[in-house]
Parts: structure tokens; C-alpha cells; sequence
């Protein structure tokens, strides 16, 4: 196994290859090194997508695209893949089809949010030549406009299908030749592990399992700080000035990207990212993607994955109390070797997790035939693009046709200082009616389980609140799908 310092990437069609310190984002790569500074940087956070770009990486043999936001993307994910920024959208003087349907739609005002407004589009149109409403509407959630001009953004795909040459001219020019590179260099980029030091602070990319295990042991009792998809670690990263001295990337690691789907039984990998898990269970298990697609934007759920989710241990994590309530086994591994964990077993406190020093997370399973009926409730002061006051899931096995409740797994999130099981109303649940009036009974026991805290978000009187009433907020949604 060999060992590079260095970075080689395609950025609109351009070979690149750089040396990139530690904590540098994708952002300041493009914007400070590059100089192309048609990406703009926002909030830094995320959350209004004036940074995004596109991304194209080599999947089975083929090149696929998605749209993130380069102000949360550690540069040195990069390796082996293509970035398209909105300089390489046009070609010389003549827009892309993208850009000419913002022109024609009177879609920019001030103009800045339109570069990712266009590469978001452009993620979009790169992997749906004909996208549904629904399907432009989720692309473009995490794309704030400040001037208020959203009547018109949402009319650019009507201007796009009303220009002839758009479904051939959608892909930039130098496209396909850039895949031949992408394809030529993919296996031997994989092969490599990526290791830069400066000034006193490690990043470290394994490309194979050993490589990781094999670092991580020399480094024994030393902090560490894996990196899944990275949202949350650059966001303390630039914002919180956390300065980690050992980032390792396991984005490179095809294991962890893996995910398996025995019927009874799914499990996917540390690496597996929101959007590809939504996806991977549309039909086996809904209730995920339905509340994935309520967790941030679009760009950062190309990225961000359930196991960072998990192991960031907010206490209003939406992936967490969904795969809490679902009893969800985490496979970790590290230098004591690899053991399991139940999901509801590793959180000791805010912010403290049941890990070893050096353990990571490898893979999540669920037991998919368990439960009988699930549902998951949020919340918020929006509905995109925010997180959580309150979240509450609800897994039940039922009995007699589904008029009884044989056992269920409450767990709610934002009530304490950690992700909480509800024992006292789970138990309280079990062997009773499926009935309005057990639930509004349980709702006063569940008050009494959890000691909320008043924020920004919402006071302690108002979470308490908020927790009863999604309790009887799940009976309604399940009592509505069973009807159908």
C-alpha cells in the first residue's frame, strides 16, 4: 500500500493535483487556491446553498453526480473525483442551458445565490434528464434567496424544456472525456492512502480497512476524529475554531459503503450516505427515507451519512431516535477489535458515547420484519432546512389484526441530554388497545419521563408539551396509513 500527499482531481474538465492542509474545505480550495470565485460562501454552515457544487465520482465503472455544499465538504474527499463549479457550465460565450433559463425566467436579482441555484440545478438535470416538480422542488430546498424571488426560480424548469437543443447540450463538453480520465485514473487513485501532516495536525484517508486498523493502533490512546461525511465536523471545525489533532477521513473505504438487504434484516454501512440509504429502502422500508427527507437539504444529505449522525450524539438528531425506536445494532471496530452495541446502549450523556478510544463505527443493522407499524414526527420552526425542537419515533408489533399493541419502542429527542428510550410509556403502551384514548393516557405518563430543558428553541414547559402531543400525533398518522 502506498502513500500520497496529495490530492489529483478534475475541476471543469481540468486535470488538478494539490498539496491541501488538513482543514481545508472544498470552499476555500475553489475560492483562495483556484481564485474561480463565482461559488459564493454564505452562512459557512450549510444551510443556504450559495456554495454548491457538483460533484461527479466513479461508481461501478460509471461517473455519477450529485450537488453539495463545498463549505461542509473536507477538500481532501476530492481525490479522484470531478468538481463542476459555475464557470464550468458555459462554454465560451454561450450560456448552459441552465443559465440561459435563469436569464429568461428574470430568476436572479442580486445575484448571488444564482451560481448554486445553477449547480444545483445542474446535479439535478446531470442525473434526471426530466425531472419531475417534486424532484426540482427537494434539488433546490437548501437554496436560499435572500431577494425573495422564488415564483420565479421555481419557472426555470418550464424555460429549460422550452429550449430545443437543452437535453443535448445539458452536459458540458468536455464531459465525457473527463469520465475516460475519471474511469482511467478511479482504481489506482482507490489503492492509495491519502496522509498530509502540517503544523502539528494529521489527516489521514485509508483506502482498506487494514490501513485504517493498522493507524489507528500505532496512534493508541491518542484523540482521534473520524470523519464520516464531514457536516458536522468542518461545522466546528470553521465555526467552533475545534482544531482536532487527527482527522480520519473513512469516505475512501468501499466496506463502509456497502449496504445489505437480507429481507428480514438491513444493514449499511458507516460510509452509506442519507441520500443513497432514502433510496436503498424506498420500498422495504419507507418510513427512513420519509424522515431523511426531512433532515437538512438535499446537497448536504449527498454527504452526510446516519453513522455521523449518530455519532455526533446531538440530543435532536432525526436519523437517531428513528434508529433508536427501530433498535437499531451498531458494529464497531477499533484497536480492542470488533464488538456490537445496541443503539440505545451508547449514549452515556450529552455528548459522551459508550466508544473506547479509537472505536469507530463500521455498519448499523435493523430488523426489518419486527415491527408492524412506524412512524416518525418533528418539531420545527420550518419545514426544510432546520432542526429539530422535539423528534419522536414509534415502532409497535401489534396483535389481533392491529387493534392491540403486543410491544413498543418510544424514543423521543430534544427532551433531555440525550436521545431518550421511553421505558415507562413503552411498557405503558403494551397489551393495550391501538386506541386514541391509550394514547392520550400515555401521553401524561411520558410527561413524566424526561426533565426538557429551555433554549432558543423552545422553552421546557413547551418541549413537554410538544412531546405529548406527538405521541398522539403518531397514533393519528398510523391509524391514517392503516386506513388506506
Amino acid at each position: 500500500m502506498t502513500v500520497k500527499k496529495t490530492v489529483r482531481f478534475f475541476l471543469n474538465g481540468r486535470d488538478e493535483e494539490r498539496a491541501i492542509a488538513p482543514e481545508t474545505t472544498l470552499l476555500e480550495l475553489i475560492r483562495e487556491d483556484l481564485e474561480l470565485t463565482g461559488t459564493k460562501e454564505g452562512c459557512g454552515e450549510g444551510d443556504c446553498g450559495a456554495c454548491t457544487v457538483v460533484l461527479g465520482e466513479l461508481v461501478g465503472g460509471s461517473v455519477r453526480y450529485k450537488s453539495v455544499v463545498a463549505c461542509l465538504t473536507p477538500a481532501i474527499q476530492i481525490d479522484g473525483k470531478h468538481v463542476i463549479t459555475v464557470e464550468g457550465m458555459a462554454q465560451g460565450q454561450e450560456l448552459h442551458p441552465i443559465q440561459r433559463a435563469i436569464v429568461d425566467a428574470h430568476a436572479t436579482q442580486c445575484g448571488f445565490c444564482t451560481p448554486g441555484i445553477a449547480t444545483s440545478l445542474l446535479g439535478l438535470y446531470l442525473t434526471k434528464a426530466a425531472p419531475s416538480g417534486q424532484e426540482v422542488h427537494t434539488a433546490l430546498a437548501g437554496n436560499i434567496c435572500r431577494c425573495t424571488g422564488y415564483a420565479s426560480i421555481r419557472r426555470i424548469p418550464e424555460f429549460i424544456s422550452r429550449q430545443p437543443d437543452a437535453p443535448e447540450a445539458m452536459r458540458p463538453a468536455y464531459l465525457d472525456a473527463t469520465e475516460d480520465k475519471l474511469r482511467a485514473l478511479g482504481d489506482a487513485s482507490a489503492r492509495d492512502d491519502i496522509l498530509i501532516e502540517r503544523e502539528g495536525q494529521i489527516f489521514f484517508a485509508p483506502a482498506s480497512v487494514d490501513s485504517l486498523r493498522t493507524f489507528v493502533a500505532e496512534r493508541k490512546g491518542q484523540p482521534i476524529q473520524f470523519v464520516s461525511g464531514g457536516s458536522d465536523v468542518m461545522i466546528g471545525v470553521k465555526k467552533r475554531r475545534a482544531r482536532p489533532p487527527c482527522l480520519v477521513d473513512l469516505t475512501r473505504l468501499a466496506s463502509m459503503k456497502e449496504i445489505r438487504d437480507t429481507g428480514d434484516r438491513l444493514t449499511f454501512g458507516a460510509g452509506v450516505t442519507l441520500v443513497d440509504l432514502a433510496e436503498a429502502t424506498r420500498a422495504s422500508l419507507p418510513i427512513l427515507g420519509a424522515t431523511i427527507a426531512q433532515m437538512a437539504s438535499h446537497q448536504v444529505r449527498t454527504m452526510a451519512t446516519a453513522a455521523g449522525n449518530i455519532a455526533n450524539a446531538s440530543p435532536v438528531a432525526d436519523a437517531v431516535v428513528l434508529l433508536m425506536a427501530l433498535d437499531a445494532t451498531l458494529h464497531l471496530d477499533g484497536p480492542d477489535g470488533a464488538r456490537d452495541l445496541k443503539l440505545d446502549e451508547l449514549f452515556l450523556g450529552y455528548k459522551r458515547l459508550a466508544l473506547t478510544a479509537g472505536e469507530w463505527i463500521c455498519a448499523i443493522s435493523i430488523d426489518k420484519g419486527r415491527f408492524d407499524a412506524v412512524d416518525f414526527q418533528k418539531a420545527s420552526k420550518r419545514q426544510e432546512l432546520d432542526i429539530s425542537s422535539v423528534n419522536s419515533a414509534l415502532a409497535l408489533e401489534l396483535d389481533n389484526g392491529g387493534k392491540a399493541i403486543r410491544k413498543a419502542r418510544l424514543c423521543c429527542g430534544g427532551v433531555g441530554p440525550t436521545t431518550l428510550l421511553m421505558k415507562k410509556t413503552s411498557a405503558f403502551l403494551a397489551g393495550r388497545p391501538f386506541a386514541e384514548a391509550t394514547f392520550v393516557e400515555a401521553a401524561e405518563i411520558l410527561a413524566t419521563e424526561a426533565t426538557p430543558m429551555s433554549d432558543v428553541r423552545g422553552s421546557a414547559d413547551y418541549r413537554r408539551d410538544v412531546m405529548k402531543n406527538l405521541l398522539v400525533k403518531h397514533f393519528v398518522s398510523l391509524s391514517a396509513n392503516a386506513a388506506r
